[in-house]
């Protein structure tokens, strides 16, 4: 059995989003453990929300979904902060603007719906980070009891 399409599309985000200029490999798949020093600056992956509205048609209804993902970048807190978190949103926006139907994953191009500039605790013992949430919209369709397989 496959993934979740959620899954599937947090996966291939991630996958393009691997060796950017300023993050590297540092692209993680979770908001849950705190990070540590060497592994900032970075990208953390998660779904946010996902509504779903389902048409009915003979068989199996159809079910047109809006995952919100976040890709949320984070950096070390100096003097250069907001140019570090505003490359970093570039480079994201960039990979992820060349391949907008995240290999055909998607029904429709994914966009940009926000971006959150903020703080936040690297870690209890350590400094502050500098963090840029982008919110993006996928758009995906399945039949309802297979959340695996795009219809």
């Amino acid at each position: 059995m496959a993934n979740h399409l959620r899954q599937q599309v947090c996966d291939r985000i991630a996958q393009i989003l691997a060796g950017l200029t300023t993050t590297e490999d540092r692209v993680y798949q979770t908001r849950v453990y705190p990070l540590a020093q060497d592994e900032i600056p970075c990208l953390l992956i998660y779904g946010l929300t996902e509504e779903v509205d389902t048409r009915t048609l003979a068989g199996r209804r159809i079910q047109d979904r809006n995952l919100r993902v976040a890709i949320e970048a984070v950096a070390q807190v100096n003097e250069e902060l907001e140019q570090t978190l505003n490359r970093m949103a570039h480079e994201v926006e960039a990979a992820l603007g060349a391949d907008q139907t995240l290999g055909a994953l998607l029904s429709d191009a994914s966009r940009l719906e926000r971006t959150e500039i903020g703080l936040t605790k690297a870690a209890e013992d350590q400094k502050p980070a500098g963090t840029a949430r982008l919110t993006y919209v996928c758009k995906y369709i399945t039949r309802e009891g297979a959340p695996d397989v795009r219809a």
